[in-house]
């Protein structure tokens, strides 16, 4: 009868173990998930703005008269300034902006204003 207490109190022990080791692959399989989640995350944020980058850059290079000389980020609001060889191109750029790309909506015109370069008379915008 001693003999099989013994028996059955080293295979409780055994189990006893066995289910430490359970537990503790949970939890790392707990951690290992929540990791792959935030991998996930910051997959998806970093695509989303080069794709919109590179929208913009398409519809910068379909005008071809117009340049951006500074772009900035702030509140859930990009703002871009630049220039643009005509006033026309300034509003073509800014309805292309809101007609084909996904990314931009509001498009708000700032201050406009025409400054002389080197004997051209570009426009200047600041959004």
């Amino acid at each position: 009868m001693e003999a099989r207490i013994a028996t059955v109190s080293q295979e409780i022990e055994q189990l006893k173990q066995e289910v430490a080791r359970v537990e503790d692959f949970k939890n790392k399989a707990q951690v290992l998930e929540k990791k792959i989640g935030v991998i996930k995350d910051l997959q998806a944020r970093r695509v989303g703005p080069a794709k919109m980058l590179d929208d913009l850059a398409a519809i910068i290079n379909d005008q071809r008269k117009i340049w951006l000389s500074k772009v900035t980020e702030g509140g859930g609001k990009l703002v871009l300034e630049g220039g643009a060889m005509e006033h026309e191109n300034i509003s073509d750029f800014q309805l292309a902006l809101e007609r084909r790309s996904k990314f931009f909506s509001n498009v708000i015109l700032g201050l406009v204003r025409t400054v002389e370069r080197g004997g051209a008379t570009p426009i200047s915008s600041g959004s």
